[in-house]
């Protein structure tokens, strides 16, 4: 009989366990799984290699760099690494994105009929919401679920814990604050003013005289689609007044918006159809000043009436939301600094301004949904009533702000507005019956 002592026994067992540990490792990548440095794609290689490709394509998609970004997404697919139901719709959605800017409609309309599948079979229960992708301004989206009631909302929640560590409420510009330092800005103005409008006057009259605006077509405006969903409202940056917080969610309906400020042109023929009295600053193509709030709800009572369609002044929340979108810039452009050929505001050397209201001439500074004029020129009233403290109570959907107040609420500054003063996020009042060199209107419909 075979003895074997200690030393020989393990060094047996040493010799076994090595063997199987080969024979198991060569069975497992024989099964299916690529030997190491084998990996035709090393860049999507697991779920979480798949997440940050994404993650890559999203910064290029919002970079406008379409192609980079769907051959990103075109490999996650490829390989089969798009995991779970919920991360694949997110693929599917921000590819069909991807296609639809470069006008690829057939791949474009197959993914979002895969989107709507998934929908269909409860695989998902909602389309993802992806930063910068907004389905409502994607046509074939539309077109593929226009049919079904796939148009839902997140319910609006409060400020999560996040925001409010990332926007301080701290103490800022007063009200009173914001009022003196206006006050101040238009002071140098005020004799120049006068003259104008004893000039403008002289004009209107020798216009009137010439043509009777009621006798012709009104002069059309312009309509921007503004599409339903969520924005967030109020100052993220932590740079305005107190009466910009909190910050707080808000869900609007679909809506249109004029593209440009009531213009002399439009606001005259409405003054002579109504044998409404006005005053007049300067050439018809301008953008109508000197309205109450009174004179502008009045102008759209009666284009209601003589359309047939539901038009009115914007509320607070349709007009934030017309000039930023739901990117939550400082400015309609974007964050980049105002410069005169974005906005006809005041600086400190007086170039920016002419010290009158002006036309629309400034594309450049068009928000992100194409209307123009919305930091500068004329500051415009919105349909709600003023209160510093009424996003902290603002309803989540549709607010139409407070039911009490003095005053009405005019949001994106004046040609006599600092860069402070047209920003986005600025709030401003005045009362309803008054009217200024500085304010006009645009308006909404539904």
């Amino acid at each position: 009989m075979i003895k074997f002592n200690k030393s020989v026994i393990s060094k047996i067992s040493v010799l076994v366990l090595i063997t199987a540990f080969l024979y198991s490792d060569l069975r497992l990548y024989t099964q299916g799984t690529p030997l190491p440095g084998n990996n035709p794609n090393p860049a999507v290689e697991s779920p979480g290699h798949a997440r940050h490709t994404f993650n890559t394509a999203l910064k290029e998609y919002n970079n406008k760099s379409y192609k980079n970004a769907s051959a990103k997404l075109e490999s996650i697919l490829s390989l089969n690494e798009a995991g779970d139901h919920s991360f694949k719709a997110k693929v599917y959605l921000l590819l069909g994105a991807c296609y639809e800017k470069v006008g690829e409609k057939e791949k474009t309309k197959e993914l979002f009929v895969e989107l709507k599948k998934m929908l269909t079979d409860k695989s998902i229960h909602q389309v993802p919401e992806i930063p910068g992708v907004e389905t409502g301004s994607l046509t074939l989206y539309r077109e593929v679920f226009e049919d079904e009631s796939f148009f839902k909302f997140n319910e609006p929640v409060a400020v999560t814990e996040m925001l409010r560590k990332n926007v301080v409420h701290a103490p800022r510009k007063s009200i009173e604050q914001k009022e003196r330092e206006k006050k101040k800005r238009k002071s140098p103005w005020l004799i120049a003013v006068g003259a104008v409008v004893v000039l403008g006057t002289a004009a209107v009259l020798i216009f009137l005289s010439k043509e009777n605006p009621a006798s012709n077509e009104f002069p059309a405006i312009e309509w921007i689609q503004v599409p339903a969903g969520e924005f967030l409202m109020g100052d993220n940056l932590n740079e305005g007044a107190a009466d910009e917080q909190p910050v707080h969610p808000v869900y609007l309906d679909e809506y249109y918006i004029s593209k440009y400020e009531i213009t002399w042109g439009q606001y005259l023929y409405f003054c002579e159809s109504t044998n409404r009295g006005h005053k007049f600053f300067s050439g018809i193509s301008q953008a109508a000043n000197w309205v109450s709030w009174n004179d502008a709800k009045a102008f759209c009572d009666w284009i209601s009436i003589k359309t047939g369609e539901n038009i009115d002044l914007p509320t607070e929340a349709q007009w934030e939301k017309a000039a930023r979108g739901t990117y939550r810039t400082r400015y309609p452009w974007g964050d980049d600094p105002p410069t005169t050929d974005k906005a006809h505001y005041w600086r400190e050397d007086s170039s920016g301004s002419m010290g009158h209201v002006g036309p629309n001439v400034r594309p450049a500074g068009a928000s992100r949904y194409g209307v123009h004029d919305m930091a500068g020129n004329a500051a415009e009233w919105c349909l709600d009533r003023y209160s510093s403290s009424y996003y902290s109570v603002s309803p989540p959907r549709n607010p139409t702000g407070p039911t009490g107040g003095s005053f009405r609420v005019l949001r994106g500054g004046d040609f006599l507005s600092d860069d402070d003063g047209i920003r986005s996020a600025n709030r401003d009042f005045h009362d309803p019956a008054n009217s200024e060199e500085t304010i006009g209107f645009r308006v909404v419909k539904k």
